[in-house]
């Protein structure tokens, strides 16, 4: 009879025969079963969880197996808004079971439920936290509280009954997920399965939801097991860090403590299981890293050739010294990332050094040789801030002969860093470098600094006025200082200084419907022994033909010494952030806009000194300037110009069109509107400070054929012991600009008018 009315009559009422005890309490995540007789599995049952006086405050407890006995559920983490707000107290809360969504239910406590922090698994730690996206990684899980909880009591024959109707579902329906019911066979059914199993054991391991095998309790505080081996869609493999999931029968899941406990799958270059199985790449291998891959280079591979990163390379942030050395190194819509960053900057030293021959090395097309090259990929090094600021001023003159300096701030800079002092003088050669032997941070908020060796020149370190000066200006003539060294170097071979024929960083967009779009993101990196003489287009840093990046591009920080063409080139290129980055013994024009197409890019804190002759490049590159500017629509703003050998501190040279790959009819940058000129400063520069040549007419219009001018503004600018003058220009109509000009010892004038 009873089989009968179970099958015939299962949407009967049922009775809920309430039990004794309700599982074992915790504070999070816990797998509880409610023992319980009456169940109908063929209905649909939730449970919610809520206090007594507030039955809209809820949290729903997981169904995830219902028999005619026994219904089992996990729970979320404690509500807030349950226990008061707040997470660490032990407080009780009312159990609630309903039949599904549509059913006729009147609310009905049915016992309660403790959350209680004692009773919570807390895990501290993961060792180690990365492994093969193979699996069978043995990790070691330490914390506290990790043991079984004691079996909760069976239900007795004295609960009481209460009964509920049940809304009608198809006969078909046993298992729900939720208010969900599930076919069997189906994906949900087969996920209900897994989770009964995985769960089945006293101690269950889960990382990114993939279960660990082997689970073993060493102790109440540590647990070991081996990781089982992800698999994403279409083959991918999971990135990044994945957080660690450990569940304690009866007591539920355990806590992180204070911070996050991951384990990270990847592929260590070092790992034979990243290569197939085979040993790492030996020198003059050519690599491949394909799309859906991630590798870590933890350690220094041999010199190889070839370097194409299709899915992704990142530097071990773990090791101490990493150097990467190679001919060709190729991003085809990957990403070579050094640093998490800004805030998580990459701590050990990490150089990459590229090799190549002047005579021999085979030429790629757009890329060229000896090159780091970015094609709709992202490069993100972010070094550590050890040097900042990047550069500062004297506080106080440094005679001949001295073997300390005072500067203006608390340098961070350390002991065996490098520094260059620019010129005090019209002879932009009077430049000094030392090593930093040791720094002193004074009250005062300067830095003493003791230097290896005497200084072989004068540096200036004052603040001068004049008496009669209505606008009481002040004459900054404090010498500039850098620190040239940064953990992350790029640089060219051995052989550089003597070829002059460096590695080069180019980053371009391809502009292909399916191609992503490119990055380059440069913080806190020093590139030496960069850019290829009399080469177009190898650059230390080059952004190439990119378009507009809305400043998600940027050079930050980053120190840029001994090259040999130029320093930053921006070609094609929009809304790029050039920003307290440091430029000294360059070729030619060094922070260089190229074809007149660019705006909006912005030049901010930056210095750069000992600009040098280049005879094999523009015409111009003759007489060069710190800072070539052929659009007007920039910012540049608190930049240095301490001296360029037979040329000039900032030069705006503005055609009729853009020139070059940019040629356009569009654009005309000789009547284009001013960006921002302002606060910046020139010295020691042979003939000018600031040059505008050959022509500069303001227009409101700039390509409309109207005359219709309106003022350009040259805000700001100081220059002293310039070989000629602090400004010149040739043809100007309304620029308006001030200017500081100091000739010789005793004689200055100001300039404030329109030219």
């Amino acid at each position: 009879a009873a089989a009968s009315l179970f099958t015939n009559c299962w949407h009967c009422l049922q009775g809920l025969k309430k039990a004794n005890k309700v599982a074992t309490n915790h504070l999070r995540n816990s797998l509880l079963l409610y023992l319980f007789v009456g169940f109908d599995v063929y209905n649909s049952t939730s449970v919610r969880v809520s206090t007594k006086t507030a039955v809209t405050t809820r949290s729903w407890c997981n169904v995830t197996k219902v028999t005619t006995t026994n219904l089992t559920c996990v729970t979320n983490p404690v509500p807030k808004a349950i226990c008061g707000n707040v997470t660490n107290v032990t407080c009780s809360v009312s159990i609630w079971v309903t039949p599904s969504d549509g059913s006729e239910f009147a609310a009905s406590t049915l016992g309660t439920y403790t959350y209680d922090p004692s009773l919570t698994p807390v895990i501290t730690s993961v060792s180690p936290i990365r492994g093969s996206t193979e699996g069978r990684t043995l990790i070691t899980i330490t914390g506290g509280n990790l043991g079984p909880a004691a079996a909760s009591p069976a239900p007795t024959a004295a609960a009481a009954a209460v009964g509920r109707k049940l809304m009608r579902q198809p006969p078909w329906a046993h298992g729900m997920i939720g208010n969900l019911f599930v076919d069997p066979g189906s994906s949900s059914d087969r996920f209900l399965q897994q989770a009964a199993a995985a769960s089945s054991g006293p101690i269950s391991v889960s990382i990114g939801g993939v279960q660990c095998n082997n689970v073993v309790q060493r102790d109440a505080n540590t647990i070991t097991c081996e990781t089982g081996k992800p698999s994403g869609a279409g083959g991918a493999k999971p990135q990044g860090p994945l957080p660690v999931v450990l569940t304690v029968d009866g007591k539920g899941a355990a806590t992180n403590g204070s911070s996050q406990v991951a384990y990270e799958y990847v592929d260590l270059w070092s790992r034979r299981t990243t290569w197939g199985g085979l040993e790492p790449p030996i020198a003059n291998d050519s690599v491949v890293i394909p799309a859906g891959t991630t590798v870590m280079l933890d350690v220094s591979p041999p010199q190889l050739y070839t370097l194409l990163i299709e899915g992704s390379l990142f530097v071990d942030p773990t090791a101490d010294f990493i150097h990467l050395q190679v001919n060709y190194i190729l991003l085809r819509g990957g990403t070579l990332r050094a640093g998490k960053c800004l805030s998580e900057p990459h701590p050990g030293k990490f150089t990459i050094t590229l090799w190549g021959d002047k005579d021999t090395a085979r030429r790629l097309p757009t890329f060229g040789a000896k090159v780091l090259a970015n094609l709709d990929g992202t490069i993100q090094l972010f070094g550590a801030p050890t040097a900042v600021p990047s550069w500062t001023q004297l506080n106080a003159t440094a005679d001949i002969g001295a073997t300390s300096i005072v500067v203006n701030g608390m340098v961070n800079w350390q002991a065996g860093n490098t520094i260059a002092i620019a010129s005090s003088s019209f002879d932009a050669r009077e430049v000094d470098t030392a090593t930093i032997t040791s720094i002193t941070q004074q009250a005062n908020k300067t830095s003493l600094i003791q230097l290896s060796s005497p200084l072989q020149y004068t540096h200036l370190g004052v603040l001068r006025t004049y008496a009669g000066d209505p606008r009481q200006n002040v004459l900054d003539m404090r010498a500039e200082v850098i620190v040239l060294e940064r953990n992350i170097v790029i640089q060219g071979d051995p052989t550089t200084s003597s070829t002059m024929f460096g590695g080069h960083v180019m980053s371009t967009w391809s502009k292909s419907p399916w191609a992503s779009y490119p990055t380059m993101q440069l913080s806190n990196v020093e590139l030496r022994q960069m850019g290829q003489a009399f080469q177009m287009g190898r650059y230390p840093v080059h952004f190439h033909m990119m378009g507009d990046t809305s400043f998600t591009s940027w050079v930050a920080n980053c120190s840029i010494h001994h090259t040999w063409n130029r320093g930053v080139t921006i070609h094609g290129t929009h809304q790029v952030h050039v920003r307290h980055t440091t430029a000294f013994v360059t070729t030619g024009h060094t922070f260089f806009l190229e074809d007149g197409v660019e705006y909006g890019n912005i030049f901010e804190g930056n210095c750069g000194f000992l600009t040098q002759v280049s005879n094999g490049m523009l015409i111009t590159d003759n007489n060069p300037a710190t800072f070539w500017m052929t659009n007007p629509n920039n910012t540049l703003i608190g930049n240095h110009a301490g001296g360029s050998l037979e040329g000039f501190g900032f030069w705006y040279h503005l055609d009729d069109n853009p020139g070059g790959a940019s040629k356009t009819y569009s654009i005309c940058p000789k009547y284009e509107t001013m960006g921002v000129f302002k606060n910046n400063l020139a010295h020691s520069n042979q003939f000018y400070g600031l040059r505008i040549h050959p022509e500069y007419y303001q227009q409101s219009c700039p390509c409309c054929g109207q005359w219709n001018l309106t003022p350009a503004r040259f805000e700001g600018l100081i220059g002293y012991k310039n070989g000629v003058n602090c400004v010149v220009a040739t043809q100007v109509r309304q620029a308006l600009h001030s200017c500081w000009l100091y000739v010789q010892p005793g004689r200055i004038h100001t300039v404030i008018g329109m030219l």
